[in-house]
């Protein structure tokens, strides 16, 4: 396998006038050769594209991608953050749009501002009009400026999956998401509680105020031992009214020294409306999963719970009484 490394060089147009022409170039170590890598033909089985790698995202593999946009009927399209630097990202990007104006799901992995602006994201995303299915992943934090004055109505978007700070973006539009069914709001800063209910309640507010109603789901990433954080949470005032509209908790746990996947419980009660649970963790034990279903009180809308794809029914409280009740 040959590993290629491209270089990103800025430089005048002829003339001076019309802004900055940008081009790729191999690292001069690795020799003059061309490297050549072809087009993709036409073909209609191919649908989806999943990219990881900067391969396919920089030459001559971004020839290839270009064109199997353009000549085939790929209608989803996945993009890691391969490439570190919004340099590169803000030339490529605006290319996959234009030839890839027909797609209808879109997922951005690990797009932090750190490696790409705000500004060339959304830019993106607004030069795709039939988008129907849109997640980004990212660790960022804070807001997105407000100085970004241009509004994306996403007319065409059902489902919808990213932090807060997008989201808060999206429903910004006076007439935002007309056709959203669901909505799915990363959990970032799992640690700040009031920082989340928040941007919960902007969120919310928003789309209230244009008779919006998706299903409302939180997906959040945690160490096992820093459930106990929230304990203290449940009795907040004013606390569930925008969080008790939260219908799905989706739960990815990772085991800390001594934590107990029990910890997860104080979770589900804060969000104690919920309809579905669904927890991914890696090797739970059968001992743990039975604690946990022990610790998780059941509701009128909940009666079990997803564990790696595997549906549990939580304990009941008759039978908690009798196990209660049961010698050792």
């Amino acid at each position: 396998m040959v590993h290629q490394k491209f270089v990103f060089r800025s430089a005048q147009a002829p003339g001076g006038k019309n802004g900055e022409t940008h081009e790729f170039r191999r690292a001069p170590h690795q020799g003059p050769e061309r490297i050549e890598m072809g087009s993709c033909y036409s073909s209609t089985t191919l649908t989806s594209l999943d990219i990881r790698s900067a391969t396919l995202v920089i030459p001559p593999g971004l020839r290839w991608t270009l064109t199997a946009l353009r000549n085939c009927s790929i209608k989803s399209l996945t993009l890691g953050r391969g490439v570190e630097g919004a340099a590169i990202w803000s030339t490529v990007l605006p290319l996959i749009a234009s030839a890839g104006r027909s797609l209808t799901s879109l997922t951005l992995i690990e797009f932090d501002s750190g490696s790409i602006s705000d500004t060339d994201i959304l830019t993106f995303i607004a030069r795709l009009p039939h988008l129907r299915h849109l997640s980004i992943s990212s660790g960022r934090e804070n807001r997105i400026s407000e100085s970004i004055r241009r509004l994306i109505p996403l007319r065409a978007v059902e489902t919808l999956r990213a932090p807060p700070a997008f989201i808060e973006y999206f429903v910004r539009h006076p007439y935002p998401l007309p056709k959203i069914t669901s909505i799915c709001v990363l959990w970032v800063g799992i640690y700040d509680v009031d920082a989340f209910v928040t941007s919960l309640r902007t969120i919310i507010r928003n789309l209230d105020a244009q008779a919006r109603a998706p299903r409302l789901i939180v997906s959040a990433d945690t160490l096992m031992h820093s459930s106990f954080s929230l304990t203290h949470y449940q009795s907040a005032p004013g606390l569930h009214e925008f969080i008790d509209r939260v219908e799905e908790l989706q739960i990815t746990a990772t085991p800390f020294f001594y934590g107990d996947i029990a910890d997860v419980a104080s979770w589900v009660a804060l969000f104690c409306r919920v309809q579905r649970v669904e927890l991914t963790v890696s090797n739970p034990d059968s001992f743990g999963v039975k604690r946990l279903l022990q610790a998780i009180q059941p509701t009128e809308r909940l009666d079990g719970i997803w564990v790696n794809g595997k549906m549990y029914a939580l304990v009941k409280e008759e039978t908690r009484l009798i196990q209660a009740s049961s010698p050792p």
